[in-house]
């Protein structure tokens, strides 16, 4: 903008010249210089219709980062060779203590080693991307297919750092195992700790405990990492108890508020501390967490639940006690690979007694294409409200009309699991048949570049008596509490 003083220095008649327009009247020009609060362009008059748009050039997305990819960051990778991975597993040298000691010609006793044939699926994850030939024309605020791109990998790696710890091919064939899956089915009961409802202790006795369990005669681990919820790591910087936390550092440092906790010394080596945002709390169902899960469940077409009935009843394995006593809801949601149903099936109020299990019987829906049940339960003494219920367990489609599950309190909503492992090639590893790549499709017969990435692999935990689980862990954080 140029100003031109009027000869004479009467500013009265003053003229400004603006993009070769001349305003003589102070109101036109106040006018068009006003910028005012408004959104809608398509509202705009006047001075306001030509002011240029202030759009910045950068996309502010909350969305996860490479960083958040803590476990598939830290895990060794290896080359498959066949969408069928073998491999054998050793479990003893064979005999027993003391059974070789033998006399000068006494009959020497036979030993022989332990084996087991072990194979992987190798699982096919894939997403697909289109952006329109017009929007990769049009300069806006970021390269549509950059940013694509972009997502697209993130997309992947989140389902590959969840189904880590997650996946179970017995609800998807679709998924590989994950660490949970493997342990529970290749692992004694004492691989899997339970803290039944509580938080981690101020001795971290826990994590001492899987260390000892992990490196003791037969198992011959050491663990090296903790993979846990945001919750549970602030547990231990908030509550680990002074007594138990060591400066490593030698270098003097001034006074600071906090002690992160970011690793674990045991006498069989130390376990770093990693909080990983793929491992959660039970969450809402699925529908209700937003809008955008809601549109998913809507898209995925899951034939919903018909019902869901709960009958209490003594029983001798019940870990409800007189604390865990009082009325609960249950619910079910349908699921496969596609998503889950945005209706979810719940059962009426259903009194639950001191040593009671409770039988939850799903109704499987006639030619259904769901594989799995998500099972919700509610707070003690809740509502049913889809709000007030957290995830339970994820259930295999049965097939025979009815999926049931028996609850004796053995799988806590609302808690959170800590895994704890022996990070090392032979221990646990991610054999790729096909690393990240990224595929050209081809359009038909619209102006559109399509294109998907693809990524082939699988979990293989080679030793799985070199890791341990606690679960039902409920953080002090926790602001849902399940009793």
């Amino acid at each position: 903008m140029e100003f031109h003083p009027v000869e004479g220095g009467d500013f009265g008649n003053l003229a400004q010249r603006l993009d070769g327009f001349i305003w003589t009247d102070a109101s036109e020009f106040a006018k068009a210089v006003t910028a005012g609060y408004g959104t809608d362009v398509a509202t705009f008059t006047g001075g306001r219709a030509v002011q240029l748009q202030s759009i910045e050039h950068s996309l502010l997305a909350t969305v996860q980062e490479e960083k958040h990819f803590k476990a598939w960051r830290a895990l060794t990778k290896s080359d498959a060779t066949a969408t069928v991975d073998e491999y054998v597993q050793q479990t003893t040298v064979g005999g027993f203590l003391g059974g070789s000691f033998n006399s000068e010609v006494g009959t020497i006793s036979s030993g022989e080693a332990d084996y087991k044939r072990r194979y992987l699926e190798i699982k096919y994850l894939m997403t697909m991307r289109t952006v329109s030939v017009v929007q990769s024309s049009t300069k806006g605020v970021v390269n549509v297919i950059s940013n694509q791109t972009d997502s697209a990998i993130k997309q992947i790696m989140s389902d590959v750092e969840w189904g880590i710890f997650y996946g179970d091919s017995a609800c998807s064939a679709m998924e590989f195992d994950g660490v949970e899956a493997i342990l529970r089915a290749q692992t004694t009961s004492d691989h899997v700790i339970d803290l039944r409802g509580k938080p981690v202790t101020a001795q971290a006795a826990e994590f001492i405990t899987s260390a000892q369990l992990v490196s003791s005669y037969g198992n011959f681990g050491t663990l090296t990492d903790a993979y846990m919820s945001n919750l549970c790591a602030a547990d231990l910087d908030q509550k680990l108890d002074p007594g138990y936390r060591v400066n490593i550092t030698s270098t003097a440092q001034n006074v600071k508020v906090g002690t992160p906790v970011t690793s674990i010394v045991t006498r069989w080596g130390n376990i770093a501390v990693n909080d990983d945002v793929f491992i959660r709390e039970g969450d809402m169902p699925f529908a209700s967490r937003s809008a955008a899960l809601a549109a998913i469940a809507a898209a995925a077409g899951v034939t919903a639940v018909v019902t869901v009935n709960a009958t209490a009843a003594p029983n001798a394995s019940s870990q409800f006690l007189t604390a865990h006593a009082g009325i609960f809801y249950w619910a079910a949601e349908s699921g496969n690979k596609n998503g889950r149903a945005l209706t979810i099936a719940k059962t009426t109020a259903t009194t639950v007694a001191a040593g009671d299990g409770v039988t939850v019987d799903v109704t499987e829906p006639a030619g259904g294409n769901e594989t799995y049940y998500m099972l919700y339960r509610s707070r003690r003494n809740g509502t049913n409200a889809s709000t007030d219920l957290r995830e339970m367990i994820r259930l295999p489609k049965t097939g025979g009309g009815t999926t049931t599950y028996i609850d004796v309190n053995q799988n806590i909503p609302g808690t959170s699991k800590i895994f704890c492992l022996t990070q090392r090639e032979d221990a646990i590893t991610i054999r790729r048949l096909l690393g990240m790549m990224k595929f050209a499709l081809y359009p038909s017969n619209t102006p559109v570049i399509p294109w998907a990435h693809l990524l082939f692999l699988a979990l293989r935990v080679g030793k799985p008596n070199q890791h341990t689980i606690i679960i039902n862990v409920l953080p002090a954080g926790a602001s849902w509490q399940p009793f």
